[in-house]
């Protein structure tokens, strides 16, 4: 009983010892490892010449298999922003939870985002949700809550600094009339990513 014991604290003493001499995983290895159904018009090779270039201060761009270009413009220890095609853009921030915040947003021409949140061997954990209407209005106007309920076009940004999620709504698809008057009742809306 006692050399059981003492097994299974040598063991465990062992484990906690190799979890802690483990390096932090770093938004290049995720990127790396992520997925096809992340990244579908990337090769693993497409992923390791980006991080190559980005980390020899070189322009990381390379050809996607639609024979686009794909333009790396930042990678950090825990962020980076990729356009994976001319109308898409993909952001992912690591956050302290371990988890992977990620941003892909489509123009079209309106610029509109969705959000996921996934553990970091890329299991979906779930989508975010994005502000409603009425979190974007600094005061109340028929005409403007009607057209963006109609066709809300939302995109987000993530800070490469914080965790903090940037929601806009888009008035591109508006008329231009309404346009107007969303300008003076629109604002953005900031929410801290940790909280969600």
């Amino acid at each position: 009983m006692m050399k059981k014991y003492i097994l299974t604290l040598l063991t465990g003493t062992l484990c906690s010892t190799l979890v802690a001499q483990t390096p932090q995983t770093k938004m290049r290895d995720i990127f790396a490892q992520a997925p096809d159904s992340i990244f579908a018009m990337l090769s693993h090779n497409n992923k390791l010449d980006l991080i190559d270039f980005a980390e020899a201060n070189m322009e990381a761009r390379v050809r996607n298999i639609l024979d686009e270009d794909v333009i790396l413009e930042q990678l950090t220890e825990d962020y980076m922003s990729l356009w994976i095609a001319k109308d898409c853009n993909v952001e992912i921030k690591m956050l302290p939870t371990s988890q992977l915040l990620v941003n892909k947003t489509y123009s079209g021409p309106g610029l509109d985002s969705e959000v996921r949140l996934y553990d970091t061997q890329w299991n979906l954990l779930r989508v975010v949700p994005r502000p409603d209407i009425d979190r974007f209005m600094t005061e109340p106007n028929e005409d403007v809550k009607v057209e963006a309920t109609v066709l809300p076009l939302i995109s987000a940004k993530l800070s490469p600094d914080n965790y903090s999620i940037t929601w806009t709504l888009q008035s591109r698809e508006m008329t231009k009339e309404t346009k107007k008057k969303a300008e003076k009742c629109l604002q953005s809306v900031v929410e801290d990513s940790l909280a969600l």
